[in-house]
């Protein structure tokens, strides 16, 4: 599944969107700051919440089909 997120852009956004979502048991997380994208691989989490987590950790997110 892959997420827009606007409003990320540096190194601390990654790492901090990162380090959520692998507290949350996500292994595989691909976030490419040019695009404002992050895409997660193999995860048992719905999209809904996999957005709450970009969300608690400080950024807006939005599911791309």
């Amino acid at each position: 599944m892959k997420f827009s997120v606007p409003e990320m852009s540096c190194g601390h956004c990654l790492m901090a969107i990162d380090t959520a979502l692998k507290a949350q048991g996500v292994e595989k997380v691909a976030i490419d700051l040019e695009a404002h994208t992050v895409e997660i691989e193999h995860t048992t989490l719905s999209v809904d919440e996999v957005k709450a987590i970009i969300e608690t950790a400080g950024y807006p997110a939005t599911a791309l089909v």
